[in-house]
Formats: C-alpha cells, structure tokens, sequence
C-alpha cells in the first residue's frame, strides 16, 4: 500500500511541476518570443521597401511570403526566425551581397530606433540566408539570450 502512495505522490509532484514549469517558464518564453517575431515582422517589409530599387532587388510591390519562429527547430529559448520572400537569385555572390545589404540596413535600423544591447550592438542580425526552390530563406536572430548567442555559433560553424 504504501508503494502505491509513494508512486502516486511522485506523478502528483511531477504534474505539479510540469504545470508551474509550463506557466512561469515556457509560457512567459513563447510570449516574449512572438512580441519580438512581431517587432520583426514589422521591420523585415520596411528594409526590403528601403532596398528596392537596388540593383540587386527589382522594384516589386510584395517580397515576404511568411515568417516562423525557429524555436521549435533549435530549441525553445532561441530568439530566431526565419522569413521566407518572393526572391531569386541568379548566383550565390548576389545571395551574400544581398545579406550584407540587407544585414547593414538592419543595423542602421536598430541603431537609429535605440535597438541595441547593453554594448551598443545591434539586438538583431541576419543569422543564415540560402535559397531553396527558387525562393529566399533569411533567418534573423534577436541577440536577446545565451542560447541565442548558441545558435549563432553554430550556425557560422556550418
């Protein structure tokens, strides 16, 4: 009898904690997560309107076709997320130009709104870019954690 209260009290204490675990941790995380996916999905259409016209991007009326949070690819406290746009390149040093465009803009941007860490930096940053079936793939990463700080190393070690 007693084994039986034993292993019941263990799945009470386990649900407890998974319960409080998921609203003071997980929940908080996801909220913060889509306010700044948010912010982002503001900036990202402002900076492609500020570069057409170049001669790397055509004058288009709409380049984003959508944008995810990457946490559930990387794990939950990573502040990234990816941004797929209506884009095509012909060779990849028009890719990486682009990036560097696109990442320069980005940093103008935060740096003229007060976006920034503590150390002046800029709190977002083009983190990956690529192509996949004739469409532009553009991960952005809010410096805004360790595990993000993680994700990046890990994407310029690929």
């Amino acid at each position: 009898m007693w084994i039986l209260e034993i292993l019941l009290g263990l799945i009470v204490a386990i649900a407890f904690y998974n319960l409080i675990h998921h609203f003071l941790v997980k929940l908080p995380n996801h909220k913060r997560q889509l306010t700044v996916k948010h912010k982002i999905d503001r900036i990202v259409p402002m900076i492609m309107d500020s570069l057409k016209g170049d001669h790397l991007i055509p004058k288009k009326k709409k380049y984003l076709i959508t944008s995810k949070l990457l946490s559930k690819i990387w794990g939950r406290d990573i502040f990234a997320y990816e941004f797929v746009l209506n884009l095509h390149f012909k060779d990849d040093s028009k890719l990486i130009r682009f990036k560097h465009y696109f990442n320069d803009t980005l940093l103008s941007y935060c740096r003229q709104h007060k976006i920034t860490t503590k150390s002046g930096m800029s709190l977002y940053i083009v983190a990956d870019i690529w192509e996949y079936r004739r469409m532009t793939h553009l991960d952005i990463a809010c410096i805004y954690n360790s595990a993000t700080i993680d994700y990046l190393k890990d994407i310029h070690r690929l």
